[in-house]
């Protein structure tokens, strides 16, 4: 993969807001919860500490400042903003609107559409709801665009030939996703845009089976990868996990949480996956989200260190694909077809026979109008999942070094994007640990 760039996925709840202090207490904020946090057992890395004890506020226009500085100099190439949206709702917007005001800080950034419902134990299930999420009909679709194409417009964002791109977390929930999605690229194209780049996002609720709905996927990790285990490894797993969970009952201590998962099995699952067409690949740094919930119920990844990571991100980015990345000329494996243009900046000026003649690289019928998947599927990203122990940002950089694929913050018209979710110490970002990567031939 030639030059991959990293997008950090920011959670921006590191401010406050008057809905969290009614639920879970005055002042809340996700530092609340990381500095809680304990070691449960021998080696277990809690809490974590921000880098120079900095528990920044993200309503200060200066920590933004400070974070967009930060992922520069980590080689990130942007940030994909959690968007919380609720049938005309909005919960903690008020960071990435402060962005869109101000117009700085000068980094790329694109949305993702965190839709499932919040509940008091971090799930994202249908028990203990504390702001349930429903879709409403063609009224509030269209003022849940007009809210995004404000953010479209900005020539920060982050585009894909020229359509705006957006992730969706859970569009299997989403019952009316072709109608709301067919809305929204008709807006699109109203507005300016050649359409829009709708990215699922493949999670531990699992894929959407209407796989034409969407423009591409990404894998979240390691929750995506969990569900895709090998029957063997699972087996492993599970009685790896039935051990722990007796010494925890008969001693109360074990060598490795209750519920765990070995480091290194699942990125070596990770890199000798192949990736299908239109499939943004996703990686992780580390997963514990024992600061959220008991150690019972979490997940804690054991077994990690950097040297780990490097081997197998240089793994992952070997992995067998169907189309080649690379957007210069027409390689073996795109079939004559160019890669796709990733920018920054793009006029929204087009003509009106743009969009309705383009071809499906997967059918190789017309595209309906709205539709933009790049015209090559072999546009291959590589995405990150957490950053959360306190040499996050040297696992980061020691990823690039090992690629020989440094990124550079995109300053240019043409760059290349992808979507990481950073947190923890040197490099804490924002993150419920959660992060990737959607980026091909240039950004």
């Amino acid at each position: 993969m030639p030059n991959p760039k990293i997008l950090a996925f920011l959670l921006p709840q590191f401010h406050r807001i008057p809905e969290n202090d009614d639920w879970w207490g005055e002042g809340f904020t996700e530092w609340t919860n990381v500095k809680k946090a304990k070691p449960q057992f021998r080696g277990h890395y809690q809490p974590r500490v921000p880098h120079g004890n900095r528990y920044y506020d993200l309503s200060d226009p200066s920590a933004q400042e400070w974070q967009a500085e930060l992922a520069s100099g980590h080689g990130l190439a942007g940030f994909c903003y959690y968007h919380y949206w609720f049938a005309g709702r909005q919960l903690l917007e008020k960071p990435f609107d402060a962005v869109l005001r101000r117009g700085t800080p000068d980094f790329p950034f694109c949305l993702a559409w965190a839709n499932d419902p919040w509940t008091r134990t971090w799930d994202g299930g249908d028990k203990d709801v504390l702001m349930a999420q429903t879709y409403g009909g063609r009224a509030d679709w269209e003022r849940h665009y007009r809210y995004l194409e404000r953010a479209f417009r900005d020539p920060r964002y982050i585009r894909v030939d020229g359509c705006p791109m957006l992730l969706i977390y859970r569009t299997a929930g989403i019952v009316e996703c072709s109608a709301m999605l067919d809305c929204w690229r008709n807006l699109a194209v109203q507005s300016g845009f050649p359409g829009l780049h709708i990215v699922s996002m493949l999670t531990y609720f699992g894929g959407d089976q209407r796989r034409q709905l969407f423009d591409a996927e990404v894998e979240f990790e390691p929750f995506y990868t969990l569900t895709q285990l090998p029957l063997h490894w699972k087996a492993y797993e599970k009685i790896a996990n039935k051990a722990s969970r007796l010494s925890w009952s008969a001693f109360g201590r074990s060598p490795y949480a209750p519920r765990s998962l070995d480091y290194r099995m699942v990125w070596r699952e990770i890199a000798s996956r192949s990736l299908p067409p239109g499939r943004y690949p996703g990686a992780f740094v580390d997963w514990d989200n024992t600061a959220r919930k008991s150690l019972h119920t979490s997940l804690v990844m054991r077994n990690v260190d950097i040297k780990s990571f490097k081997r197998a991100s240089r793994g992952s980015i070997k992995r067998p694909r169907a189309l080649s990345p690379d957007s210069s000329s027409s390689t073996p494996g795109t079939n004559g077809r160019k890669a796709p243009t990733w920018s920054r900046t793009r006029s929204v000026e087009r003509s009106s026979s743009t969009s309705s003649n383009r071809s499906s690289p997967r059918t190789g019928h017309a595209e309906p109008a709205g539709r933009c998947r790049g015209r090559s599927e072999g546009a291959t990203p590589i995405g990150v999942t957490g950053l959360p122990p306190d040499d996050a940002c040297r696992m980061q950089r020691a990823w690039m070094r090992s690629s020989q694929v440094r990124s550079r913050l995109p300053r240019s018209p043409t760059e290349g994007c992808r979507s990481a979710k950073p947190s923890g110490r040197a490099c804490r970002l924002e993150g419920r640990g959660r992060s990737r990567r959607i980026s091909a031939a240039g950004y």
